[in-house]
């Protein structure tokens, strides 16, 4: 046994397949050598702490791990799964489960993120790397199980995760956000013009298009909660977003289904024609996280209210528009002209900053575009005095 599927589940929720799955150590470590780094861009693995210690002492004596979640993307399912059944709890139809090994043992490191399991992972990898001889090829045998989500959409993965810590909390809700930022990366990738730069490229944003993935991470935090500046600090602030994150994950998961986030996916591939529509010369305003925080808020907020949704599809299209015609219609200079003038001594001048821009992309809608850019900003920057 290297890796056996056991079953396959249908969850009619997310539209998605699960498989319950067994692997020794030694296939596990090896399919999943480099996944780490795919959600180690923003959270660290814990090292040190006695819990930790205490685990790989343990996985030595054989101790058996609760089964690990994983996410898999890129999988060409057989035939028989290629259509998902409609009818709630209709049964998945019998297939080949050889079949279906065969696809999965294909998978590239970089197409699976490790949902539920992170420190079991590098508690089990730290031990191989311990042993030696004839006590490693033993342990390097030991069974794990886990579950497989099969290409699952990055709407319904944050909701899953979202929705089973809801109430027990065991992490921040920026946190599960931040584990899913490698889905996100897969989902958004095919945008047109659009490059994400991770932060294990050590590059930056030298002009547009270009997005670091930890700006798009804090950006689907902000379109989840609608604000572009919220303390999570709070435990009940944090509770009601997470609650709101979950109530509008739900509604986009049916009954209309769809895989990837397609109104978070549209919005980036919006923003990133505005920023290229900016040029080069202004590629820094899209570069500032404040701003793109804001934006992303205020397109998610008046979007998914029905009163505002078209008012803001026409604001989107207009903007565009004047864009073609005068580069300058955003008049990001006026955005840096206010922020300037923000006194630190009164006020957080990020908070101040995210707050301006907000205001400001805000006053722009709710007119529908008619107010010009120039008028938002002056508008927004009232509120600074």
């Amino acid at each position: 046994m290297n890796f056996e599927c056991k079953f396959v589940d249908f969850d009619h929720r997310l539209k998605c397949y699960v498989v319950s799955a067994r692997a020794t150590y030694e296939w596990y470590l090896n399919a999943t050598n480099g996944a780490e780094d795919n959600l180690g861009i923003q959270r660290d693995i814990i090292k040190g702490q006695k819990t930790y210690q205490t685990l790989r002492q343990d996985l030595k004596r054989g101790c058996v791990l609760p089964p690990v979640v994983i996410a898999i993307n890129q999988v060409n399912l057989p035939a028989k799964l290629q259509n998902f059944p409609e009818e709630p709890f209709l049964q998945v139809p019998e297939i080949d489960l050889e079949e279906l090994q065969q696809g999965l043992v294909q998978t590239k490191s970089s197409d699976i993120q490790i949902i539920d399991g992170l420190q079991r992972t590098n508690a089990i990898r730290s031990v191989a790397n311990e042993l030696q001889g004839e006590d490693k090829a033993l342990f390097l045998s030991r069974p794990i199980r886990f579950e497989i989500w099969l290409n699952i959409g990055l709407d319904a993965l944050a909701y899953r995760m979202l929705l089973l810590n809801a109430g027990q909390k065991p992490m921040s809700m920026k946190h599960q956000i931040e584990i899913l930022s490698d889905s996100m990366r897969l989902a958004l990738q095919d945008i047109n013009g659009l490059e994400i730069i991770r932060s294990m490229d050590k590059r930056r944003r030298v002009q547009p298009g270009q997005f670091q993935l930890s700006v798009l991470t804090s950006a689907f935090q902000a379109w989840l909660q609608k604000s572009p500046n919220v303390d999570l600090r709070n435990a009940v602030t944090e509770q009601l977003l997470s609650d709101e994150a979950i109530e509008e994950l739900g509604r986009g998961l049916s009954p209309n289904f769809h895989r990837s986030g397609d109104r978070f996916k549209q919005f980036i591939a919006w923003l990133v024609e505005v920023d290229r529509a900016l040029g080069p010369a202004n590629a820094g305003f899209f570069g500032n996280e404040t701003v793109v925080q804001a934006i992303t808020a205020v397109i998610s907020k008046f979007s998914s209210a029905q009163e505002t949704e078209a008012r803001c599809t026409e604001a989107q299209q207009r903007l565009l528009a004047d864009l073609a015609i005068d580069a300058g219609a955003l008049r990001p200079d006026l955005f840096e002209e206010f922020r300037r003038e923000i006194d630190p001594k009164k006020q957080n001048v990020g908070e101040a900053s995210r707050l301006l821009a907000f205001r400001a992309f805000s006053e722009y809608i709710i007119s529908g575009g008619a107010t010009s850019m120039q008028d938002a900003w002056t508008f927004a920057s009232q509120y600074l005095k």
